[in-house]
């Protein structure tokens, strides 16, 4: 019999197996947890956006452009109409996610999202929450 490392070809090497487990639960995570991670890149774009035009937009015009941005992206749960959590596309942000601060004295302008995403383990029904809460800063122009 052949033997590679002392170890007869054929048999099984528990360290091989459990660093299998490992590479294949690495990929599972980065394929569950990617999407949302991207979203929020996607939101930070989207409030870089709105700060190039603040200087010129109300808070609700900001708003309006930072939901319109991300309208279509990503997914989001919501309950439907015989209250089932069901997957909606978009990240279903409002107004009550988007906190504007314009400060008049320094002349800078806050902007942050604070929101949530469920991620659903699949194929389960386990779902865990994450947090993003991006957020960026500006001088407004005159």
């Amino acid at each position: 019999m052949w033997y590679r490392r002392g170890v007869p070809w054929g048999k099984v090497d528990l360290q091989n197996l459990v660093l299998l487990f490992a590479l294949a639960g690495f990929i599972y995570g980065v394929i569950i947890f990617a999407p949302p991670v991207l979203d929020n890149l996607d939101v930070k774009e989207a409030i870089a956006i709105s700060l190039n035009q603040a200087h010129r937009l109300s808070d609700d015009e900001i708003k309006a452009l930072i939901i319109a941005r991300t309208d279509d992206k990503g997914w989001h749960w919501e309950q439907n109409e015989i209250g089932e959590w069901v997957e909606v596309k978009g990240l279903g942000l409002t107004g009550d996610h988007i906190v504007i601060d314009r400060n008049t004295v320094t002349g800078v302008i806050t902007i942050r999202v604070n929101y949530e995403r469920r991620v659903r383990f699949k194929p389960t029904q386990l779902t865990v929450s994450l947090s993003f809460s991006p957020e960026r800063e500006a001088l407004l122009h005159p």
